[in-house]
């Protein structure tokens, strides 16, 4: 993840999301998180998020940028890739952006 809702992620924290046969899944810092997807044109449709509960306290605020990049997620609307960048909308316009892995399997 780049950036969600205009916001950087906090220094030495990495929001990872793997889309594969519906489903998509990733690293949200602390947590893992899952859930399938549906895509229909733009249109994209996360169901059934869930998340592993740890609590994290560093680096400090983790937990609410998590939980702020999870209810982003949750309310996908829409997406579209440009310039090798992913970029998920919700319906009141906040965006997350994700960009290309520097960690690609060969």
């Amino acid at each position: 993840l780049v950036s969600y809702s205009g916001n950087t992620l906090i220094p030495d924290t990495e929001m990872t999301a793997i889309f594969a046969d519906g489903q998509i899944n990733g690293s949200a810092s602390c947590n893992h998180y899952f859930a399938s997807y549906q895509i229909r044109g733009v249109s994209l449709e996360i169901e059934g998020l869930g998340w592993t509960e740890m609590a994290c306290l560093n680096p400090e605020g983790v937990m609410d940028q998590e939980l702020e990049i999870m209810r982003l997620l949750g309310s996908a609307s829409s997406y579209q890739i440009q310039d090798n960048q992913l970029i998920i909308r919700t319906d009141s316009g906040q965006q997350l952006i994700f960009g290309e892995s520097q960690n690609k399997t060969k």
